[in-house]
C-alpha cells in the first residue's frame, strides 16, 4: 500500500508539471482557464498529503531548517539561474522592470513560478502550529484552517496586502493542503480502486469540471484572483480528485507511468528552469518553423534535468553540515 500510494503521488506531481508547462505556454485563453482551475490548488493538496505530522507539527525548529532547505533554498538557486538566462538571452529589460523588493519580501522572484515555493514553505510552517495547537482533533483543526482561509479573503477583498513569504496566500493554500491531510489521514483516496468506476468517474469530473470552470475567471493565486469562490473551490476539489483517480488510471499502463513517475520526481526542477528555458531557446535559434521552439524547450528541460541531478543536485536541496544544523 505504502508503494502504490508513493508511486499514485509521483504520477499526480507529474500532471500536475505538464500542465504547469502547458499552462506557461502560449495557449487559447479557455484551455489556460480550465487548467489554471485546478493546477496550483493540486500541488497544495499532494504536500497536505505528504505532510508528516509526527515528525514537524511538535518541532518548529525542525520544519523550519527541513523547509528552509528544500524550498526556500531553490527559490534563491533557480532566482540566480534566471537571472543567468535573461543575462545570456540578453534581455536586460525585465532585470531592471522587475520589483525587486517583492523578491526580498519572498513573494515572487524574476524566475515567476518560483512563488509557489515560498507559498508553499509558509503553508506547511502554519499548518504544523494549526496541529500542534489542536493536536489532530478534527473539529478544532477546521475551525481554525476556515478561519485563516476566511482572513485570507478579507485581506484580498478589502486591503489585497502582501505580506512576508507569500503567507496571504498560504491563509488560503492551506484549505487545499488540509484536504490532502485530510484524504490521507481517512485512507479516502483508496476507495476506487475498480477501473471501471475510475474510468467513469474520471468522465463525469472531466466534464463538470469543464463546465464550471468555462464560467469562472482564471485562477490565479500568486495575483489573488479568485474569481467567483463557489466556482473556484468547486473547480479546484474536482480537478485536483481527477487528477487523483487518473493517476491512479496511469499506474496500470506500463509505458506511461514511467513517465509521469520520471516528470513527478523531477518536478522542482521543471519548475524551476522552464519558464527561463524557452525564451533562452528563442534568442537562440529566432523564429523556427512548425514549432520547434516548444520541441527543444521540451527537449532542454529534459536535459537541464538530467544535468542538474548529475552534476547540482544542491540547486535543488541545501545541504547543511553538522555545525550548521
Amino acid at each position: 500500500m505504502k508503494t502504490d500510494r508513493i508511486n499514485w503521488i509521483d504520477q499526480a506531481k507529474g500532471i500536475g508539471i505538464l500542465l504547469v508547462v502547458l499552462g506557461h505556454m502560449n495557449i487559447p485563453m479557455n484551455l489556460s482557464v480550465f487548467i489554471f482551475s485546478f493546477h496550483m490548488p493540486l500541488f497544495f493538496f499532494i504536500s497536505g498529503f505528504l505532510f508528516n505530522e509526527n515528525k514537524y507539527a511538535n518541532n518548529l525548529k525542525q520544519i523550519l531548517l527541513s523547509k528552509i532547505k528544500t524550498l526556500l533554498w531553490p527559490f534563491l538557486t533557480f532566482t540566480f539561474l534566471g537571472l543567468v538566462f535573461l543575462v545570456l538571452s540578453k534581455n536586460y529589460s525585465e532585470i531592471t522592470n522587475f520589483n525587486w523588493s517583492d523578491f526580498i519580501m519572498g513573494n515572487k522572484s524574476i524566475n515567476a513560478p518560483l512563488w509557489f515555493l515560498t507559498a508553499l514553505f509558509s503553508t506547511e510552517i502554519v499548518f504544523s502550529q494549526i496541529i500542534r495547537i489542536c493536536k489532530t482533533k478534527i473539529v478544532p483543526i477546521i475551525v481554525i484552517v476556515l478561519l485563516f482561509g476566511t482572513l485570507g479573503f478579507i485581506n484580498i477583498y478589502t486591503k489585497n496586502l502582501s505580506f512576508f513569504l507569500n503567507i496571504h496566500v498560504a491563509l488560503i493554500a492551506q484549505l487545499f493542503f488540509f484536504l490532502g491531510w485530510l484524504l490521507k489521514k481517512y485512507n479516502l483516496t483508496n476507495k476506487i480502486q475498480n477501473i471501471i468506476q475510475l474510468l467513469i468517474a474520471s468522465v463525469l469530473l472531466f466534464l463538470t469540471l469543464v463546465i464550471t470552470s468555462s464560467n469562472n475567471s482564471r485562477l490565479d493565486m500568486i495575483e489573488n484572483n479568485y474569481g467567483n469562490l463557489f466556482l473556484t473551490f468547486t473547480s479546484a476539489i474536482l480537478g485536483i480528485f481527477l487528477i487523483v483517480i487518473l493517476s491512479k488510471l496511469i499506474l496500470k499502463i506500463n509505458f506511461t507511468n514511467k513517465i509521469f513517475e520520471y516528470l513527478g520526481k523531477n518536478s522542482l526542477v521543471i519548475l524551476g528552469t522552464h519558464v527561463i528555458i524557452a525564451p533562452f531557446i528563442v534568442s537562440l535559434f529566432g523564429a523556427v518553423p512548425y514549432r520547434l521552439d516548444r520541441v527543444l524547450t521540451i527537449l532542454a528541460i529534459y536535459l537541464s534535468i538530467e544535468f542538474f541531478n548529475r552534476f547540482f543536485p544542491f540547486f535543488t536541496r541545501l545541504k547543511l553540515t553538522k555545525q550548521m544544523k
